[in-house]
């Protein structure tokens, strides 16, 4: 098994293990210990951690607990309106939403 295997391996199995019912949001100290990560593996945990972040699929709170993100994201193209608000047609779908737009952001070409 290739180093590149074993990485998506863990990945797979930390992002399984935050997905449990009985999962509660854990500092990264916390997992180590749940998970039986030793200290020189710990940087390849980290890593994990911010690639499952960076993926959208867990977030980091305040506290600095990690936890299964239950934001869904959606991509789309906005169109703004002058009269201060827009659509966003979803890429995969049909669906239009309506969204009420800043006029100043508007007329600063920000939106």
């Amino acid at each position: 098994m290739s180093n590149i295997d074993k990485y998506e391996t863990r990945k797979k199995m930390v992002y399984d293990f935050m997905c449990d019912d009985m999962y509660v949001p854990m500092k990264i100290k916390e997992l180590c210990i749940v998970l039986g990560v030793k200290k020189e593996d710990r940087p390849q945990l980290e890593q994990i951690l911010l690639d499952l972040q960076a993926e959208g699929r867990i977030t980091l709170s305040k506290r600095g607990k990690y936890s299964k993100s239950e934001i869904k994201k959606t991509v789309g193209v906005f169109t703004a309106h002058q009269r201060g608000f827009g659509f966003v047609t979803v890429e995969e779908s049909d669906d239009i939403l309506s969204c009420r737009v800043c006029k100043w952001c508007y007329a600063h070409g920000h939106c």
